[in-house]
């Protein structure tokens, strides 16, 4: 249990760093199973994979020595040690309930902050409903249910990141769809409509108290896409206008693009 406490918080940032709310990463690489009857011979090198040159070969690690030491007086200007939790509440709907260390039942937003993560982030997708109401899945994540993840976030001292997908379910570099209220409105009245319900949804978080540390505009926009376009300099008039909402409404929040590959992406340098 001593090993668990001190390595949650690397696995976590490592959870961060992976960015991909729905990639097709494989499973941990390294393998730290204590066993005596294991030889290092026995590890081999995975399949190659389709990724950008990561050595994933298994690696025999001794338990008693991997150990990630809890650096003191670290603040959030310091270092950011990140989890995401799109998905807290839809699980806990589900019946799910999460324990510390000691097994008693808790609140898991406790055991991330007493894990030392100090940021939380949360997708939001503007209307992840059907026109009957039926949510899409994924953790249904409406400004709404970022506000409950947020309020609880900040009530165990956890800035939030909001991670704004400008989409109406998941957004990555394969799909971009234009929310339904956005669809047919040229650039100019998209990064409009963009700006105002970056605005109003910020404005919403900070007046139920929650603790915005951080916002993403767009999520994995490859290639200049986001919101149903597909060019770089339209994709660049709705993230001016998102940027433009923030500085307004959380004039001290970090603003963050997401883009994934950068090698593939080199000509974004030239905007």
């Amino acid at each position: 249990m001593k090993l668990i406490k001190k390595i949650i918080p690397f696995l976590f940032l490592a959870s961060l760093l992976a960015g991909c709310n729905n990639s097709n990463s494989s499973s941990s690489d390294v393998n730290t199973d204590s066993s005596p009857t294991t030889s290092v011979d026995d590890y081999v090198p995975l399949p190659a994979k389709d990724v950008d040159s990561f050595d994933r070969t298994y690696v025999k690690m001794d338990s008693d020595s991997l150990y990630v030491n809890k650096v003191e007086n670290l603040s959030d200007q310091n270092f950011i040690m990140g989890m995401d939790a799109s998905s807290v509440i839809a699980e806990e709907n589900s019946g799910v309930k999460y324990y510390d260390y000691e097994g008693n039942e808790t609140d898991v937003f406790k055991v991330l902050s007493d894990s030392g993560i100090n940021y939380i982030r949360v997708r939001i997708w503007n209307d992840p409903y059907d026109k009957d109401g039926n949510g899409y899945g994924g953790g249904n994540n409406d400004l709404e249910t970022a506000i409950k993840i947020g309020k609880r976030a900040t009530q165990y001292n956890m800035s939030l990141l909001v991670d704004f997908h400008y989409s109406d379910f998941w957004a990555d570099p394969s799909k971009q769809m234009c929310p339904k209220a956005w669809e047919d409105m040229d650039i100019t009245t998209k990064s409009e409509a963009l700006y105002e319900y970056t605005k109003q949804s910020l404005t919403s978080l900070i007046d139920e108290g929650v603790k915005v540390g951080m916002v993403q505009l767009g999520n994995e926009t490859n290639g200049g896409k986001m919101a149903g376009e597909y060019v770089w300099n339209s994709t660049l008039k709705l993230m001016k206008a998102g940027s433009k909402a923030v500085r307004e409404v959380c004039p001290d929040a970090l603003v963050a693009v997401h883009f994934t590959k950068k090698k593939k992406n080199e000509n974004m340098l030239n905007y």
